[in-house]
């Protein structure tokens, strides 16, 4: 199923004639970058492949490094409550360690790969260091961090007003988004640990989807067949992500 890419924001600095741009990325931060900026920071970027339950972020200790995922997804964990919860999650939209940019040096949580993924890494002290020399860069990563502040005053509304069936619409959402197809790797467990509920319940409203075949639930995945209804099911909980550039432009 077909979505169409999140468009660009106007907020969003613009490439001017004669500027050499970086090639396509499949990050949106990092994409068609001006080309002194390219030059600046492609010494510095290291690729990295990624694996499922890697921490990327261990809350309370020194952010080291910035990855800048290409494919996969992390999880922002909230330790506070009785049970993990997921606040943020962090794609092909984003960074991991955007709060450097804020003069933060330490999280409050923890960011845990939820797939195997790629990405690109750098020292955090650098990225830092290099931000006055990548205006196009800063601008972006701060109207990255301004959405994600929006997509978590989002997910309190959810757990505040929220019927379970319609956190768990918007939680496979927000992963149907930073997938790279309708299939979503993710087990029943880890669908309530996101939500903030238990098992038996997630399980029931998969049951309810399914049945009006909306998703169709598998081992270890979610198919999502009818996004629309899904978003509908959702009940006004989820919002799109305003990506900077494009996600998945092979979609």
């Amino acid at each position: 199923m077909n979505r169409p890419a999140p468009t660009l924001q106007n907020s969003e600095p613009s490439l001017t004639t004669g500027q050499r741009s970086s090639p396509m990325s499949r990050n949106a931060l990092l994409d068609k970058l001006p080309g002194h900026e390219l030059d600046a920071l492609g010494p510095v970027l290291h690729p990295v492949k990624l694996r499922a339950n890697e921490r990327l972020i261990e809350k309370h200790q020194p952010i080291i490094h910035a990855v800048f995922l290409d494919e996969g997804w992390a999880s922002v964990m909230s330790t506070g409550s009785m049970r993990p919860v997921e606040v943020a999650v962090v794609g092909a939209e984003g960074v991991v360690g955007a709060c450097i940019l804020l003069g933060v040096a330490a999280d409050t949580n923890n960011c845990i790969m939820q797939t195997d993924g790629r990405g690109r890494r750098v020292a955090a002290s650098v990225l830092i260091q290099l931000l006055p020399q990548t205006p196009v860069l800063r601008s972006r990563m701060l109207f990255y961090i301004h959405q994600a502040l929006l997509q978590s005053y989002n997910a309190v509304v959810a757990t505040t007003f929220g019927s379970l069936e319609a956190r768990v619409a918007r939680g496979i959402l927000i992963h149907h988004d930073r997938s790279l197809g309708d299939e979503i790797s993710i087990t029943q467990d880890e669908l309530a640990r996101k939500v903030g509920a238990n098992r038996a319940g997630v399980t029931a409203v998969l049951h309810l989807l399914e049945g009006q075949q909306i998703i169709r639930s598998k081992r270890r995945c979610v198919l999502v067949v009818d996004r629309q209804r899904l978003e509908k099911a959702a009940a006004g909980t989820y919002a799109p992500v305003a990506a900077l550039g494009h996600l998945r432009s092979d979609q």
